[in-house]
C-alpha cells in the first residue's frame, strides 16, 4: 500500500495548489494542467474579490466548475498562453540553481502560514501511515482550524511569524558564510551563490580562502597612539 513519509507529506498538504488540483481531480475534463494552470491564474482573484468570505477550497471548486463549462474553442485560448520552450527552460535553470544551492546548506523556505503549521502538528506524526488515513486527518485538521478562536489562531500566527524570523537569520548567516551579498529574493540569491561558486571554480579559489582574502584586503586599524 502506498505510504507518505512526513517530508513528502509536508510537500502535498502545503503546495497550494498541488491541494486544488487534488480537489478537482475527479473531474475528467482537466485533462490539461497546463491550460487549467492558466486558466486559474487569470480567474482565481477576480473570483476570490467577488466572494471574499470562502475559502482556497471553495474558490477552487469555483473556478473547477467555470472551466468544466468553458468550450474547446475558448480552452484553446488558455492554452495559448501556456509557457513557452524559453519560459519553460528559464524556469529549469532556476530550479536548478535552487537545488545546488540548497545541497550547499542553503536553508530550505518554511511554510509561514498559521493554518499550515496547525495543520503540520495535526499530522506529522503519520509517518509511513497509508495515505487514505493521512488524507481523513487533513480534513479532520482543517475543520478543526476553522473552529478555533480568533485567539488560537492568532497564537498559530505568531508561529509561523518566529519560524520566518528563524528562517530569515539562518539565509542570511549561509549568505554571509559563502561571502555572497544578501537579499531576500531567493531568485537573485541562487543566482549570486551560483556565479560565486562558478568563478572560485575557475579560478581554484576555495570559498574559505575567498573570505580569508576579503578580509586581508580590509585597511589596517590604526593603533591608538601613546
Amino acid at each position: 500500500m502506498f505510504t507518505l513519509s512526513c517530508p513528502s507529506l509536508r510537500k502535498a498538504i502545503f503546495d497550494t495548489m498541488t491541494l486544488s488540483r487534488a480537489l478537482l481531480s475527479t473531474s475528467p475534463t482537466l485533462a490539461s494542467p497546463n491550460t487549467f494552470h492558466q486558466f486559474v491564474k487569470a480567474r482565481y482573484m477576480e473570483i476570490k474579490q467577488k466572494n471574499p468570505s470562502l475559502k482556497t477550497a471553495e474558490l477552487m471548486r469555483k473556478v473547477g466548475e467555470e472551466y468544466r463549462k468553458l468550450t474547446d474553442a475558448e480552452r484553446v485560448q488558455f492554452k495559448l498562453s501556456e509557457p513557452t520552450p524559453d519560459l519553460i527552460k528559464r524556469h529549469s535553470e532556476k530550479r536548478k540553481r535552487l537545488m545546488y544551492a540548497h545541497r550547499h546548506g542553503m536553508p530550505r523556505r518554511p511554510s509561514f502560514s498559521g493554518m499550515n503549521i496547525f495543520i503540520r502538528e495535526k499530522l506529522c506524526d503519520l509517518k509511513g501511515q497509508p495515505i487514505r488515513k493521512v488524507s481523513a486527518r487533513f480534513k479532520e485538521a482543517v475543520e478543526e482550524w476553522k473552529k478555533l478562536s480568533s485567539t488560537e489562531k492568532a497564537d498559530y500566527t505568531k508561529k509561523a511569524q518566529d519560524v520566518k524570523d528563524v528562517y530569515e537569520r539562518e539565509l542570511v548567516a549561509w549568505a554571509s558564510e559563502h561571502d555572497v551579498r544578501f537579499t531576500k529574493n531567493l531568485n537573485l540569491l541562487t543566482s549570486r551563490f551560483y556565479q560565486h561558486r562558478g568563478n572560485q571554480k575557475r579560478t581554484g579559489t576555495k570559498p574559505s580562502d575567498a573570505i580569508h582574502s576579503a578580509s586581508s584586503q580590509r585597511p589596517a586599524e590604526k593603533q591608538p597612539s601613546l
